[in-house]
């Protein structure tokens, strides 16, 4: 009998411990970094791109190296912080979006950006466009800086005829507009020439 008193009393006890007490708190989302869906994406679309690939980290940059072919790599850094990233609605539906560029280096030293464009649907991000400033329109060294009212804005660098290859001075203002699928240059203003 003593014993199936106990057995009752840490049955109870276990019990009521177990589901009498509140839930703890869910800790809050980490507001530093970007989503990983968004990560994700990026990383499955260079997988996709190349042969192996293989990652590192080191502090707030991820590391992609590919294998184009056997005598082709490229590297690439994308960033883990959210305040890498453009946030906003760019295709009208009242949800966050993500654009996000990503540096890469291909062979024979080639540097290029990837822009990577997602779309919240139902909750959930996917990756509707990677392309590159020359896709978009934009011939020079590009900067985006905001999403406003389905606008993308930024500024480009081109080059002046007088201009060595590394070192463009003639600065514009770009207005870029997601439609169809595809994110376009819809406006450039000229801005003047940086010493």
């Amino acid at each position: 009998m003593p014993r199936f008193i106990l057995f009752l009393f840490l049955t109870l006890t276990f019990l009521s411990t177990a589901f009498g007490q509140p839930s703890p708190k869910k800790p809050v989302a980490n507001t530093k970094y970007i989503y990983q869906s968004i990560l994700d994406g990026i990383v499955n679309y260079y997988k996709r791109k190349c042969e192996k690939i293989s990652l590192s980290q080191e502090g707030e940059t991820l590391y992609i190296s590919g294998t184009l072919d056997e005598d082709n790599r490229m590297g690439i850094e994308v960033s883990r912080l959210k305040k890498s990233y453009l946030l906003g609605d760019i295709n009208g539906d009242n949800t966050e979006d993500v654009i996000g560029a990503v540096h890469t280096e291909g062979p024979g030293n080639s540097y290029s950006t990837d822009y990577f464009v997602f779309t919240k649907d139902k909750g959930v991000f996917t990756l509707r466009e990677v392309t590159y400033e020359y896709e978009m329109g934009v011939s020079g060294n590009c900067s985006l800086d905001k999403i406003k009212d389905g606008i993308v804005y930024g500024t480009t660098l081109d080059w002046h005829e007088t201009d060595s290859r590394a070192y463009p001075t003639l600065k514009y203002a770009i207005k870029l507009k997601f439609v169809k699928g595809k994110i376009r240059l819809i406006n450039k203003k000229y801005l003047g020439r940086i010493e």
